[in-house]
């Protein structure tokens, strides 16, 4: 427990919830249904009062809910009510806190209560308007420059001429592709994708008949924006029909990219492949290793 420490956001929990409900609170959604949502993602937190982390589920949920704007009375009453009755201190007493932790923790707690009780919520800003586009469809394959086994890092901005600012050191050295497995929504607004990635670099731009004998490594979900889809310079090459079975009964279970949503996490953080390039450092001896298939095995071309 003292690895927790005092803080409302000293644990992992609260700092995860607290990542939630900023993607949540984006959603054009009244207070009572975000919440509701955020019950479903915690339900043994949130539900369950012996829970070790139920207070910390409310006590975080009001704090940012008064924070970014949103109404609820029922979740700034739950808060409230665990602060007054002194359960939140309960609990961080049987999991071992310190009386030091629990005194510091109890400041900030009436700090909290304070707030709930005495200062009107900020306005909530920054709602989307409609459901992220999906921009890549489950079938699709696309080739893609790389460096040293890496894509290009979407988040740097490109001059107007193509040039990269003089401190990104990316140039091309060879190809790679990707092919989407899995996409979704999270909380039917927010676009995550699934990919599978060719395990080796190629020297020369692949065609989709180069690619049926070459083997693939399932990937981690994550983001894809527009913006990032042309800075990864994703090239269409075609589509083919997958099995799924085939997928995880080899690679790995395909599960939802929630998470994936929710933190914003790029696609290009899982677009790496083995590179032969001396120069690199690592060589990428973890996607070596990871479990493969070529895409014969798994995939077919779809009826013409």
């Amino acid at each position: 427990m003292g690895a927790w420490g005092a803080g409302l956001y000293s644990g992992d929990f609260a700092l995860d919830l607290r990542s939630t409900i900023a993607a949540v609170a984006r959603l054009p959604l009244d207070g009572e249904k975000i919440c509701e949502t955020l019950r479903q993602s915690e339900p043994g937190a949130a539900e369950n009062s012996k829970n070790e982390e139920h207070t910390t589920f409310w006590l975080v949920l009001a704090d940012q809910f008064h924070k970014r704007g949103i109404e609820c009375a029922d979740v700034t009453a739950k808060a409230l009510n665990l602060i007054d009755s002194g359960a939140d201190a309960a609990i961080h007493r049987e999991l071992g806190m310190s009386q030091p932790n629990l005194r510091k923790r109890a400041k900030s707690l009436d700090d909290l209560r304070r707030r709930l009780r005495d200062e009107p919520p900020a306005l909530r800003r920054g709602v989307l308007k409609k459901p992220q586009p999906l921009i890549l469809s489950v079938g699709d394959i696309y080739a893609f420059p790389t460096g040293r086994g890496q894509p290009v890092n979407p988040y740097v901005h490109v001059a107007r001429d193509g040039r990269y600012p003089h401190w990104y050191q990316w140039s091309q050295d060879a190809w790679a592709a990707v092919l989407v497995v899995d996409r979704g929504r999270a909380f039917e607004y927010l676009a995550w994708y699934t990919l599978a990635v060719t395990q080796r670099e190629s020297g020369d731009k692949p065609t989709l008949s180069d690619l049926w004998e070459t083997p693939w490594t399932l990937r981690s979900s994550g983001t894809c924006t527009p913006t990032h889809f042309k800075r990864l310079r994703l090239e269409p090459l075609g589509a083919v029909s997958i099995s799924r079975d085939a997928i995880e009964s080899r690679l790995g279970k395909l599960v939802p990219g929630i998470s994936a949503a929710v933190l914003d996490v790029s696609i290009a953080n899982y677009m790496d492949v083995v590179t032969k390039n001396p120069n690199s450092p690592s060589h990428n001896p973890r996607i070596e290793r990871a479990a493969s298939l070529e895409l014969r095995q798994f995939a077919t071309a779809p009826p013409r």
